[in-house]
């Protein structure tokens, strides 16, 4: 089987058994450890990669690119997420208009539950390791040989589609872009995973010290939006509600071009090409990225996206 086959197969696997362990969970009268629940559901994310490395006899350092980089990328790193907050906070907010914000109540429960730091190391230490070795590493790394290019634009796809809910979806679609164009410029999964850290640990920081109560009470939540919003057009009309929207998106879009400005910057810093990264390989085999697997994986996540709650 090619590689880019296997990890198609790899992705559909992972997520059916994700989501049937949520699936499990949520059909389940009584949980009785329910953050253990949570991390084997993180682990999942990552077992079957180490599988997938053992049977392909790859190194997991090789097959997910686990290498020493630079303190500056770090600091890098660190600039382009802080970029990237507000972009993928306009976004968050456009999807509340339509779907129920998927994130803060479960966070929000989590915190008023278990206190801060199990939540911590839940939403934001397993993920920024877990994700990133499936998607970055062994997701994009299957791709990234035949069709750099293509590669980039699947894998942040399929990482938006594997959140489950057209709520996370959109922002999780640049973050995708955002990072596969960070490790190609530091060569590092380290780097990826430093900022997946640095995102979702922020999250979780915040929302502890607004208070974990005033999200469970709704007081964040895409009802709150829409009323807001409502509320503006029915007082101010609607041209304040389109200036307000208009002034939204030129924040993301600023946001956004000083993110890929920074990203340049790091390809520069570490004397690589953006462009050669990501020109077409040629000679060898030519293999297609999108697959029996990957359709099914698609169908899957629609699957769960329109009737899994």
């Amino acid at each position: 089987m090619r590689k880019i086959s296997r990890g198609n197969m790899l992705l559909l696997i992972t997520a059916i058994l994700f989501y049937g362990l949520s699936l499990a969970l949520s059909l389940a009268d009584y949980i009785p450890y329910p953050m253990l629940a949570e991390i084997f559901a993180q682990l999942l994310l990552m077992i079957p990669a180490l599988v997938y490395c053992a049977a392909s006899k790859t190194s997991v350092p090789d097959a997910v690119r686990i290498k020493k980089t630079k303190p500056v990328n770090f600091l890098m790193a660190f600039l382009v997420i802080l970029c990237s907050y507000p972009v993928s906070a306009v976004l968050n907010l456009v999807s509340m208009f339509f779907v129920e914000n998927a994130v803060s109540d479960t966070i929000s429960m989590m915190l008023t539950r278990y206190g801060f730091w199990l939540p911590f190391f839940v939403v934001a230490v397993m993920p920024g390791i877990c994700e990133e070795f499936l998607f970055r590493g062994v997701v994009y790394g299957s791709y990234k040989k035949s069709h750099p290019m293509a590669g980039l634009w699947i894998s942040a796809a399929v990482f938006g589609l594997m959140h489950g809910n057209f709520n996370q979806m959109p922002y999780a679609m640049f973050l995708g872009i955002v990072f596969v164009l960070m490790l190609e410029a530091t060569d590092s999964i380290l780097t990826t995973m430093f900022m997946h850290f640095l995102l979702n640990g922020s999250n979780v920081l915040l929302m502890y010290a607004v208070g974990p109560e005033m999200y469970a009470a709704g007081e964040n939540s895409s009802a709150s939006v829409r009323q807001m919003f409502g509320s503006m057009m029915m007082e101010n009309g609607a041209v304040m509600v389109i200036g307000v929207l208009f002034i939204y998106g030129m924040m993301a879009i600023l946001f956004a071009a000083a993110v890929f400005f920074l990203i340049y910057l790091t390809f520069i810093l570490n004397h690589r090409s953006l462009k050669q990264t990501f020109m077409q390989q040629s000679g060898g085999e030519k293999q297609h990225i999108f697959d029996f697997w990957l359709l099914g994986f698609v169908i899957l996540m629609i699957v769960v996206m329109i009737f899994f709650k």
